[in-house]
């Protein structure tokens, strides 16, 4: 168990912004997992696991606590189902399905980040939701043990698990897919060139709001006349207005700005308040 200090968290996050961590280590097998929780609790001090830091906004006075970067790496296959750790890397995750020949994650073309990540918030795209493929995990519970766990444990909802609201960590997913004979890669290839055409591949968290029932977030911020705001290096893409971007050296207070003025003409113009999809550290 090796811990670093002082160690700038920007490098290490998809939107390229955040201050340095207090302390910071680099988990790669899941048994070091609990002395580092330990360590948190003996200091007194916050800790936060970082995949690979897509959906997330971290403040430029870093984070005061411990933060574990998620390297767990390991997938296993048996028939049509993948049991993965949850620091394995989702793009990969989905190639390796593909190559099997097993259909389900396909539609998840493009989204960026870990299988944690994407399990905690139920990633979703062309209609399907990574939460429908969930058949159990291990999580580390409150008592810092390991804890095999059912589907109906995550409680998926839209973009949510009930892991955004406990303090439970997850260290493997199982996945069940199907086997497919039809095109995979082809398929998957569609998805990701309709996404390029239409999102933009600037420095970003992804998408900055959940679509509220009904509307799609960056429609009602493009009625609102936002696309292209700036302000300093923080921008709201002028390709997809629920994106924003970091143009060059944009600070957290740059983009909280355009997040809460965003939220403010969505409310005045539509009675709707949009509610955050990526984390706010």
């Amino acid at each position: 168990m090796s811990i670093q200090e002082n160690i700038p968290l920007a490098p290490y996050t998809t939107f390229g912004i955040g201050g340095p961590a207090r302390y910071f280590s680099k988990l790669t097998e899941k048994a070091e997992l609990i002395p580092l929780l330990q360590f948190a609790q003996t200091n007194k001090i916050p800790w936060l696991i970082l995949g690979q830091g897509s959906n997330v906004l971290i403040s430029d006075k870093g984070f005061s606590g411990l933060v574990i970067l998620n390297q767990l790496n390991r997938c296993t296959l048996k028939n049509n189902l993948i049991t993965v750790e949850s620091g394995f890397n989702l793009q990969k995750l989905i190639q390796l399905a593909i190559q099997n020949k097993l259909g389900g994650l396909e539609n998840l073309a493009g989204i960026p980040g870990t299988v944690g990540g994407a399990v905690r918030g139920n990633a979703g795209s062309f209609g399907t939701e990574i939460g429908t493929l969930v058949k159990g995990g291990v999580i580390l519970n409150s008592k810092l043990e390991f804890q095999e766990v059912e589907p109906a444990y995550f409680q998926f909802s839209y973009r949510h698990s009930a892991l955004k609201t406990n303090q439970y960590i997850l260290i493997e997913v199982t996945l069940k897919l199907k086997k497919s004979i039809h095109n995979l890669q082809q398929k998957y290839q569609k998805i990701l060139q309709q996404k390029w055409e239409k999102q933009p591949r600037e420095k970003s968290a992804g998408c900055i709001f959940k679509n509220p029932s009904n509307a799609s977030a960056g429609y009602l911020i493009e009625q609102c006349g936002l696309k292209g705001h700036q302000i300093n290096d923080a921008r709201i893409s002028p390709q997809h207005a629920n994106f924003i971007l970091n143009t060059g050296k944009a600070t957290y207070g740059d983009v909280l700005q355009l997040i809460q003025l965003i939220q403010t003409k969505v409310q005045e113009k539509f009675n709707i308040q949009l509610k955050l999809e990526i984390q706010i550290i």
